[in-house]
């Protein structure tokens, strides 16, 4: 079993930065409901969250 931090970095690194969003249902229910600050509404259910994964540009995050 993942630690809460193992989970966290697994998710930016093969859905974020690894562009891998159909792995995003191993971290989210259908019900998902994403807040971000860039988003004029929330981001609601999972394909729609995945949606707005595919229009990110490519970033690398760093989980400290």
């Amino acid at each position: 079993m993942m630690t809460n931090i193992e989970v966290v970095k697994a998710y930016f690194k093969y859905c974020v930065d690894g562009k891998d969003v159909e792995r995003v249902s191993e971290f989210f229910t259908e019900d998902v409901v994403i807040h971000r600050p860039d988003c004029p509404a929330p981001l609601v259910g999972l394909e729609v969250f995945k949606k707005g994964l595919r229009k990110m540009s490519r970033i690398c995050t760093t989980v400290l």
